[in-house]
């Protein structure tokens, strides 16, 4: 496949604020350094949850926003990705109003229950299976009932929703959250420094080296292989914990469940 060599740019005449939520094994350390590959995104992956433990106790949505806009003070846009609670998104808007953006990543449950089996050997299909049920963080599982289909995006509300595997290997959904996000940079745009290119180049990079479910050249992403990997027990009692809701949540989404 041809590199994407993106060359707008993105110019914000004041600061955006923006958040990405979504749960474990999502690829947001992946999604944290392809914005910050932006000269002008400022973005932290669950900072707040390094500064609990350093400070020892949690620190409340708007004071964590305010500490990311005075951090990234020279930044046109500064964020989080992973480390806000659905529930707190009516504070930010609040705070923010327009200059705030949301958005959604999800990911197969399949996959993604696989991806903490491996990183907790011990107890991992129970906490991918409490993740799984929460489908994106903090989030109720009625929510994504409200669900609508509009112009190959999924909506709740105005937020939009990324699937991983997307995301992560094709440019124009990278393309679209940034724009989103940045309240659609190509409308800002005085002059092209080619700010964009070094996200497309990361971008490209990791899609080559680092893509969800690449153990080898040879390997297919298939959420129905692994599931067949997983031992019948497992398999029984993903069938019996997983709830209905979240199943609804990821079907509408999209995501092929059948062979479960």
């Amino acid at each position: 496949m041809t590199k994407y060599k993106p060359t707008d740019s993105l110019h914000a005449p004041h600061k955006l604020f923006f958040a990405v939520l979504t749960s474990g094994r999502t690829a947001s350390h992946w999604l944290t350094q392809m914005l910050s590959a932006h000269p002008q995104i400022f973005t932290l992956q669950h900072g707040r949850n390094q500064l609990k433990k350093h400070l020892g106790q949690d620190v409340g949505i708007i004071k964590y926003y305010d500490l990311l806009g005075h951090l990234g003070n020279s930044f046109d846009m500064v964020g989080d990705v992973h480390g806000i609670r659905f529930r707190e998104l009516g504070e930010l808007k609040k705070r923010y109003g327009s200059s705030f953006k949301c958005a959604f990543m999800t990911r197969n449950p399949i996959t993604r229950l696989t991806s903490v089996k491996h990183m907790y050997p011990s107890d991992g299909f129970r906490r991918g299976l409490t993740i799984v049920n929460c489908i994106v963080n903090g989030a109720d599982a009625h929510m994504w009932e409200q669900i609508n289909f509009v112009n190959g995006t999924w909506l709740v509300g105005e937020d939009p929703i990324y699937k991983m595997e997307e995301l992560t290997s094709e440019w124009a959904v990278v393309d679209s959250l940034l724009r989103y996000l940045s309240h659609d940079y190509s409308k800002c745009v005085k002059e092209s420094h080619g700010l964009l290119e070094t996200v497309g180049d990361t971008f490209n990079n990791q899609r080559s080296s680092k893509r969800p479910g690449a153990g080898s050249a040879a390997k297919i992403y298939s959420a129905e292989e692994d599931f067949k990997t997983w031992t019948a027990d497992e398999r029984k009692e993903f069938r019996q914990g997983f709830s209905p809701q979240a199943r609804k949540a990821y079907e509408l989404m999209g995501y092929d469940l059948s062979f479960i």
